[in-house]
């Protein structure tokens, strides 16, 4: 939708396999929009490093948050690092409507497949064959098929003889086995905690799921991990003996 809204004076076509465009987009940041961060590196990244780097630096947040401004969105600084929609996702989303009303849109179109011939490309879907002189596959993750997510990206990208770095699990939280199900009774509880991840920690809170943990370190936290260890401290900075020490606390509390 970005992309469209900014070739929206060139001959320009959207597919969307879903009924409606930017369904990922509502569902974020709790139904308000995580835009964007505060502070943005390429060493918050895993892959390759000069690509992100001068990615960042051809477009950094400040240019996106200004492009949102002359929009008429400012959006607001929350958590200390994030910006958000100020009331309500939607208000990112019809920026991207207005601005690609003038753009071609075949919605609940499902791409099948790809092919090229000479200098063009043909973009088979399940309401017919497009044809076209440049074609950009922007299909996001596979993280959350809820709401559509598929391989579509990766197959058009194999087929075209790309290498495909194998998809890590990102932002997700961790689930325990079926004997550990007790973690259910803890659900909804919310602890400040360090979380440690091989060189990395992450001090945020942590949040008791009915099958497992979830919150802003952990959801980090799996950005790096990899089978093997994971270590929580629940009371970082915090003296156990000294807090045990007193007649009057429980350790229930």
């Amino acid at each position: 939708m970005m992309l469209a809204s900014l070739l929206k004076n060139k001959d320009t076509a959207v597919i969307e396999h879903n009924k409606t465009p930017g369904r990922k987009i509502k569902i974020s940041g709790g139904g308000k929009c995580n835009i964007t961060n505060q502070f943005v590196s390429h060493k918050n990244y895993i892959g390759n490093k000069d690509l992100i780097k001068s990615t960042l630096e051809n477009f950094t947040q400040y240019y996106l948050l200004e492009w949102l401004e002359k929009k008429g969105l400012k959006p607001v600084l929350k958590k200390n690092s994030q910006y958000f929609c100020p009331n309500f996702s939607d208000e990112i989303i019809d920026i991207f409507k207005k601005e690609t009303k003038k753009t071609k849109q075949y919605l609940s179109t499902e791409d099948l497949d790809v092919t090229k011939e000479k200098d063009n490309f043909f973009i088979h879907t399940s309401k017919g064959t497009l044809k076209c002189d440049y074609l950009i596959v922007a299909t996001g993750g596979i993280s959350f098929k809820k709401i559509g997510a598929t391989d579509t990206g990766y197959k058009i990208a194999q087929k075209f003889r790309h290498n495909i770095i194998t998809p890590k699990p990102a932002l997700v939280g961790f689930s325990v086995q079926k004997e550990q199900f007790w973690f259910k009774n803890l659900s909804g509880i919310s602890v400040f905690s360090d979380v440690r991840v091989g060189e990395k920690n992450f001090l945020n809170n942590v949040l008791f799921a009915h099958k497992g943990i979830s919150g802003p370190a952990i959801l980090n936290a799996s950005l790096y991990w990899e089978k093997g260890k994971i270590t929580i401290d629940f009371l970082p900075n915090r003296d156990l003996n000294k807090l045990l020490s007193n007649p009057h606390k429980q350790i229930s509390t």
